[in-house]
Protein backbone atom coordinates (compact mmCIF):
# COMPACT_ATOMS: atom_id res chain seq x y z
CA UNK A 1 0.00 0.00 0.00
CA UNK A 2 1.65 3.27 -1.02
CA UNK A 3 1.07 6.20 0.96
CA UNK A 4 -0.71 9.15 -1.49
CA UNK A 5 1.09 12.16 -0.10
CA UNK A 6 4.35 10.86 0.11
CA UNK A 7 5.90 14.02 -1.49
CA UNK A 8 4.47 16.00 0.88
CA UNK A 9 5.50 14.20 4.20
CA UNK A 10 9.15 14.75 5.25
CA UNK A 11 11.81 12.21 5.64
CA UNK A 12 10.74 12.06 10.06
CA UNK A 13 7.38 11.75 9.43
CA UNK A 14 7.97 8.28 6.84
CA UNK A 15 9.74 6.88 9.55
CA UNK A 16 7.63 7.43 12.10
CA UNK A 17 4.69 5.95 9.74
CA UNK A 18 7.39 3.10 9.19
CA UNK A 19 7.66 2.44 13.13
CA UNK A 20 3.96 2.57 13.86
CA UNK A 21 3.45 0.37 11.00
CA UNK A 22 5.83 -2.39 12.43
CA UNK A 23 4.41 -1.73 15.87
CA UNK A 24 0.83 -2.61 14.60
CA UNK A 25 2.20 -5.28 12.30
CA UNK A 26 4.00 -7.16 15.34
CA UNK A 27 0.69 -5.86 18.21
CA UNK A 28 -1.39 -8.38 15.79
CA UNK A 29 0.59 -10.81 14.94
CA UNK A 30 0.97 -11.75 18.54
CA UNK A 31 -2.50 -12.29 18.86
CA UNK A 32 -2.48 -15.10 16.65
CA UNK A 33 -2.72 -18.08 18.72
CA UNK A 34 0.45 -20.95 18.78
CA UNK A 35 -1.99 -23.30 17.85
CA UNK A 36 -3.14 -21.43 14.59
CA UNK A 37 1.02 -20.89 12.92
CA UNK A 38 0.43 -24.21 10.85
CA UNK A 39 -2.90 -22.15 9.26
CA UNK A 40 -2.61 -20.03 6.45
CA UNK A 41 -2.10 -16.52 7.49
CA UNK A 42 -2.19 -14.89 3.73
CA UNK A 43 -2.92 -16.39 0.07
CA UNK A 44 -1.77 -20.02 0.96
CA UNK A 45 1.61 -19.27 3.08
CA UNK A 46 1.77 -20.33 7.14
CA UNK A 47 2.89 -18.04 9.94
CA UNK A 48 6.69 -19.14 9.39
CA UNK A 49 6.06 -18.61 5.34
CA UNK A 50 4.64 -15.44 6.27
CA UNK A 51 7.47 -14.07 8.30
CA UNK A 52 9.41 -15.49 6.04
CA UNK A 53 8.70 -13.52 2.94
CA UNK A 54 8.86 -10.47 4.91
CA UNK A 55 12.07 -11.21 6.21
CA UNK A 56 14.47 -9.79 3.10
CA UNK A 57 12.30 -6.80 1.85
CA UNK A 58 13.76 -4.11 4.32
CA UNK A 59 17.03 -5.27 2.98
CA UNK A 60 15.06 -5.18 -0.76
CA UNK A 61 14.15 -1.41 0.48
CA UNK A 62 17.85 -0.35 1.00
CA UNK A 63 19.10 -1.41 -2.60
CA UNK A 64 15.69 -0.23 -3.98
CA UNK A 65 16.59 3.85 -2.86
CA UNK A 66 20.27 3.26 -3.48
CA UNK A 67 19.21 2.05 -7.29
CA UNK A 68 17.36 5.07 -7.33
CA UNK A 69 20.24 7.30 -6.59
CA UNK A 70 22.02 6.10 -9.48
CA UNK A 71 19.06 6.91 -11.55
CA UNK A 72 17.32 3.35 -11.82
CA UNK A 73 14.21 2.25 -11.13
CA UNK A 74 13.61 -0.61 -8.52
CA UNK A 75 13.35 -3.80 -10.28
CA UNK A 76 10.29 -4.82 -7.88
CA UNK A 77 8.19 -1.42 -9.47
CA UNK A 78 6.67 -3.63 -12.04
CA UNK A 79 7.96 -6.97 -11.93
CA UNK A 80 5.27 -8.83 -10.03
CA UNK A 81 6.50 -12.37 -11.23
CA UNK A 82 9.92 -11.64 -10.26
CA UNK A 83 8.49 -10.10 -6.73
CA UNK A 84 6.51 -13.86 -6.50
CA UNK A 85 10.24 -15.64 -6.84
CA UNK A 86 11.81 -13.41 -4.68
CA UNK A 87 9.06 -14.30 -2.03
CA UNK A 88 9.55 -18.00 -2.59
CA UNK A 89 13.12 -17.45 -2.68
CA UNK A 90 12.82 -16.24 1.03
CA UNK A 91 9.97 -18.54 2.09
CA UNK A 92 12.64 -21.43 0.96
CA UNK A 93 15.55 -20.27 3.19
CA UNK A 94 13.53 -19.82 5.78
CA UNK A 95 12.66 -23.76 6.21
CA UNK A 96 15.92 -24.53 7.87
CA UNK A 97 15.59 -21.42 10.17
CA UNK A 98 13.67 -21.22 13.84
CA UNK A 99 10.24 -19.17 14.11
CA UNK A 100 12.00 -16.66 16.89
CA UNK A 101 15.49 -16.50 14.71
CA UNK A 102 13.49 -15.40 11.40
CA UNK A 103 11.57 -12.84 13.27
CA UNK A 104 15.04 -11.25 15.00
CA UNK A 105 16.18 -11.38 11.37
CA UNK A 106 13.54 -9.16 10.34
CA UNK A 107 13.96 -6.90 13.84
CA UNK A 108 17.75 -6.75 12.51
CA UNK A 109 16.56 -5.52 9.13
CA UNK A 110 13.54 -3.27 9.66
CA UNK A 111 16.46 -1.48 12.43
CA UNK A 112 18.90 -1.48 9.45
CA UNK A 113 16.46 0.29 7.33
CA UNK A 114 15.85 2.80 9.77
CA UNK A 115 18.83 3.79 10.51
CA UNK A 116 19.73 4.16 7.02
CA UNK A 117 17.01 6.21 6.26
CA UNK A 118 17.59 8.65 9.11
CA UNK A 119 21.42 8.44 7.70
CA UNK A 120 19.81 9.88 4.37
CA UNK A 121 20.12 13.30 3.72
CA UNK A 122 16.55 15.32 3.78
CA UNK A 123 17.61 16.87 0.08
CA UNK A 124 18.30 13.60 -1.32
CA UNK A 125 15.42 11.37 0.36
CA UNK A 126 12.93 13.89 -2.29
CA UNK A 127 15.34 14.41 -5.09
CA UNK A 128 14.65 13.65 -8.59
CA UNK A 129 17.08 11.28 -10.44
CA UNK A 130 15.23 11.41 -13.32
CA UNK A 131 13.03 8.29 -13.77
CA UNK A 132 9.40 8.02 -14.10
CA UNK A 133 6.98 5.61 -13.18
CA UNK A 134 3.41 5.38 -13.50
CA UNK A 135 4.00 9.38 -14.22
CA UNK A 136 5.29 9.69 -10.96
CA UNK A 137 8.88 11.02 -10.11
CA UNK A 138 11.04 8.32 -8.74
CA UNK A 139 12.81 9.17 -5.62
CA UNK A 140 13.18 7.79 -2.21
CA UNK A 141 10.41 9.08 -0.76
CA UNK A 142 8.54 7.03 -3.58
CA UNK A 143 10.26 3.78 -2.43
CA UNK A 144 9.35 4.33 0.95
CA UNK A 145 5.67 5.23 0.50
CA UNK A 146 5.50 1.89 0.36
CA UNK A 147 3.61 -0.02 3.38
CA UNK A 148 4.93 -3.09 3.51
CA UNK A 149 4.07 -3.97 7.24
CA UNK A 150 1.09 -2.32 6.98
CA UNK A 151 0.15 -4.02 4.09
CA UNK A 152 0.57 -7.38 5.41
CA UNK A 153 -1.13 -6.38 8.70
CA UNK A 154 -4.06 -5.81 7.36
CA UNK A 155 -3.48 -10.04 6.34
CA UNK A 156 -3.20 -10.96 9.95
CA UNK A 157 -6.50 -8.69 10.81
CA UNK A 158 -8.12 -10.80 8.18
CA UNK A 159 -7.07 -14.25 9.48
CA UNK A 160 -7.89 -13.46 13.31
CA UNK A 161 -11.33 -12.62 12.16
CA UNK A 162 -11.62 -15.64 10.18
CA UNK A 163 -10.13 -17.27 13.05
CA UNK A 164 -13.01 -15.77 15.73
CA UNK A 165 -15.63 -16.46 13.09
CA UNK A 166 -14.67 -19.91 13.55
CA UNK A 167 -14.46 -20.44 17.32
CA UNK A 168 -17.38 -18.44 16.52
CA UNK A 169 -19.51 -20.89 14.47
CA UNK A 170 -17.77 -23.69 16.54
CA UNK A 171 -19.72 -22.77 19.68
CA UNK A 172 -22.46 -21.88 17.91
CA UNK A 173 -23.41 -25.92 16.83
CA UNK A 174 -22.25 -26.77 20.87
CA UNK A 175 -25.31 -28.42 21.56
CA UNK A 176 -27.54 -26.23 23.62
CA UNK A 177 -28.16 -26.81 27.15
CA UNK A 178 -31.23 -28.70 28.74
CA UNK A 179 -32.81 -28.47 31.76
CA UNK A 180 -33.81 -31.54 33.70
CA UNK A 181 -36.11 -31.38 36.46
CA UNK A 182 -34.53 -33.29 39.02
CA UNK A 183 -37.06 -32.79 41.54
CA UNK A 184 -38.86 -30.27 42.91
CA UNK A 185 -36.16 -28.01 44.70
CA UNK A 186 -33.57 -28.10 41.83
CA UNK A 187 -32.28 -27.85 38.02
CA UNK A 188 -29.40 -29.30 36.88
CA UNK A 189 -27.93 -27.64 33.71
CA UNK A 190 -26.14 -30.38 31.40
CA UNK A 191 -24.59 -30.47 27.51
CA UNK A 192 -26.78 -32.67 25.40
CA UNK A 193 -24.28 -34.72 23.26
CA UNK A 194 -27.81 -35.72 21.30
CA UNK A 195 -27.12 -34.94 17.65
Amino acid sequence: MFQKHYRTMSKQKIIGQYLRDYQDFWDNFFQIPKDNYNNQISGCWNVKEFLSHMAGWDQETIMAIKEVMKGKIPWFFDHQDEVDAFNIEQIDKGKNIKLPDIITEIDTNHQELINFLQKLPENLFHKEFGKVWHEQEVTPALVCSYRHFATHKEDIVLSLKKMRHNIHKFESRRPPLIRLKIDAMSDVAINSYIH
